[in-house]
């Protein structure tokens, strides 16, 4: 599964597949980043790190959600 980070990078909000040097999704705000992403993590399953303004961890999500750890058998 693609790890991807939703991340601010100057005045924007940029979400990145890990390890790549270019956004895939870019906003100008954190709210409107997370619309795009939505819309974009629809159609591309993966796991998403959300952070803060300052860089911490805000959120994990997973996409589909059913391919979320409390959905999958260990």
């Amino acid at each position: 599964m693609k790890s991807y980070h939703l991340t601010k990078d100057g005045n924007t909000w940029n979400l990145r597949p890990e390890g790549a040097a270019r956004p895939v999704v870019h906003a100008d705000t954190k709210v409107e980043a997370l619309g795009r992403m939505r819309t974009y993590m629809h159609h591309h399953p993966g796991s998403v790190t959300i952070h803060k303004e300052n860089g911490r961890i805000q959120a994990e999500r997973t996409y589909p959600r059913i391919a979320g750890p409390k959905h999958t058998k260990c």
